[in-house]
């Protein structure tokens, strides 16, 4: 008798982690599916960033900006497309990731996700291309003054 009662006990819980599993199994499938075509659209865009920047020669204009040597000094290398790339590509793949939760149906991750870190994301593009902006802008600023100064006659012009 206990035995009888045991064994279904045991088998109405099996049955019911079973039914909730096949419940939940759509919305996983979906939340997956959103989630990988989050993170190509990511990467696709990465490369598109990249070779918008290469087409521009920002990281040309950088390297006679002086840039790349003192990232150098600093301990990395200097490749802005890639910067800029992988800030795009991980803010894409954060939206989606957001989509794919909340089709999951976990909104305190949502939430965090939402209000942390994607309203903190685009400050930092924005921070890195006015950093980019700057760094363009001195070199313009620094040939006018030198090309000024060697046309005034002054020896230490650079």
């Amino acid at each position: 008798m206990i035995v009888t009662q045991s064994a279904g006990a045991v088998q109405g819980s099996f049955y019911d982690l079973w039914y909730t599993v096949a419940t939940f199994l759509p919305a996983i499938l979906a939340a997956v599916i959103v989630f990988v075509i989050g993170w190509i659209v990511g990467v696709i865009l990465y490369r598109v960033v990249v070779e918008i920047v290469r087409v521009l020669r920002i990281d040309d204009a950088l390297k006679s900006a002086g840039m790349n040597e003192a990232a150098k000094s600093a301990g990395f290398d200097l490749d802005i497309g890639r910067f800029l790339g992988t800030l795009v590509e991980w803010f894409v793949v954060i939206v989606f990731l957001v989509a794919s939760l909340d089709i999951l149906g976990l909104t305190r991750v949502t939430i965090f996700l939402q209000t942390v870190v994607l309203l903190y994301l685009p400050q930092v593009i924005v921070a890195a291309l006015i950093i980019i902006l700057g760094a363009i802008v001195a070199e313009v600023v620094r040939g006018l003054v030198a090309g000024s100064a060697r046309a005034a006659g002054a020896h230490g012009a650079n």
